[in-house]
């Protein structure tokens, strides 16, 4: 391919010789790479048509035709290939996603991206998501089948870049190693829950109890997102728990009973690390916890006797527990890999319910043992 002999001059005249660290962008053809050009990012679509060089107050456009390879200073390499579009071959720019020996490219099109894969610089081929009922797994299952350390990914990999970049990159290495991947279940726990006492609340009598630990069974759904298909994950819950709160204080002047019953929905929003171990992978949480009481009731009570005759009074009037709690959440546990899709966890939560609304509110601390199943 032959550039046009005045831009050249043009180009070469105002570039000053520069070092990596000015350097803003480059385009190369069949005889010539020229480095330190400002180019304009149009966007994906525009990026795949054509070639955009700033010089001072021009903008010189290069097809697929004239320039085979161009890049940013940001590391995004656009390179020419003809690919089959509306049964026509055609060249444009692919977006190179990934450089070795199996190369990963994606094309925007007018309504749609697609990818496509080349493999040993003599096998090309696009990637489609779905094609004359042919799923990409399929077709990526087929084209890594001689890395045996991939069986399992292909089969959890997403049409998405920065799955088939994950996933082709551990292709170029034969890593052996799990796959991150969206997964959904249920769980079920025990969990421990004690109530603290606020400084500001207003009955005195209020710091006399023992207030030990009340048990209950805890029942939910989970989500675990991988971040950008890495160890690290968006963890959340809902589960409902109930508790029966009952404590009492006696001595020569008074008697006094304290009984709560509540029914709580939970939402822990957790982020999770996940050892990139096989079989048996530790994990790590930390989060925010927020508590909604579907069911809140409570009171203290005082009694007194007098002439054989009991008499009891209710001291307060206000909610011990509020009805909306907001806490951190911190866990560790092991979660054990059926197969390549299927795993149970289990996991040691603590749980402190530290910001409640109502300053005559008690807070709580939490021991929860919980085990998780996804489909």
């Amino acid at each position: 391919m032959k550039i046009k002999f005045v831009q050249l001059v043009l180009i070469l005249l105002v570039i000053r010789p520069i070092s990596l660290s000015g350097q803003r962008g480059y385009y190369s053809t069949d005889s010539t790479t020229i480095y330190g050009i400002k180019l304009i990012d149009g966007g994906a679509r525009s990026n795949a048509k054509t070639c955009q060089v700033k010089l001072k107050n021009l903008t010189i456009r290069y097809s697929p035709s004239e320039v085979k390879e161009y890049g940013f200073k940001n590391g995004s390499v656009y390179i020419s290939k003809k690919i089959e579009l509306f049964d026509s071959s055609q060249l444009v720019f692919l977006e190179r996603l990934i450089k070795g020996e199996t190369n990963l490219y994606y094309y925007k099109g007018q309504h749609s991206g697609t990818y496509f894969i080349e493999k040993d610089s003599s096998f090309f081929t696009e990637l489609p998501k779905n094609k004359d009922s042919i799923n990409f797994r399929n077709i990526l299952s087929d084209l890594t089948k001689d890395c045996d350390n991939l069986n399992d990914a292909s089969r959890l990999v997403t049409y998405k870049r920065t799955a088939l970049v994950r996933y082709l990159k551990r292709y170029n290495a034969c890593k052996l190693k799990p796959f991150p991947f969206f997964r959904y279940g249920l769980v079920l726990g025990y969990k421990m829950t004690t109530l603290v006492p606020s400084s500001s609340m207003v009955v005195e009598d209020i710091y006399l109890f023992d207030y030990k630990y009340d048990g209950g069974i805890t029942l939910g759904l989970f989500i675990d997102y991988p971040i950008m298909v890495s160890d690290f994950s968006f963890h959340a819950e809902v589960y409902f728990s109930s508790n029966g709160y009952s404590y009492n204080y006696r001595d020569l002047n008074k008697d006094l009973d304290i009984l709560i019953n509540t029914t709580s929905l939970n939402i822990p929003m957790l982020l999770r690390y996940t050892l990139p171990t096989l079989k048996m992978r530790p994990f790590l949480d930390v989060g925010g916890l927020y508590s909604l009481q579907m069911k809140n009731e409570n009171a203290i009570y005082s009694s007194t006797i007098k002439n054989d005759i009991i008499y009891i009074n209710e001291i307060t009037s206000s909610s011990l527990i509020s009805n909306h709690e907001i806490g951190y959440s911190l866990g560790c546990g092991i979660q054990w890999n059926i197969n390549y899709k299927n795993s149970i966890f289990f996991e040691f939560r603590y749980n402190n319910m530290v910001h409640n609304p109502s300053p005559e509110s008690f807070g709580k601390r939490e021991i929860q043992l919980q085990t998780g199943f996804n489909f």
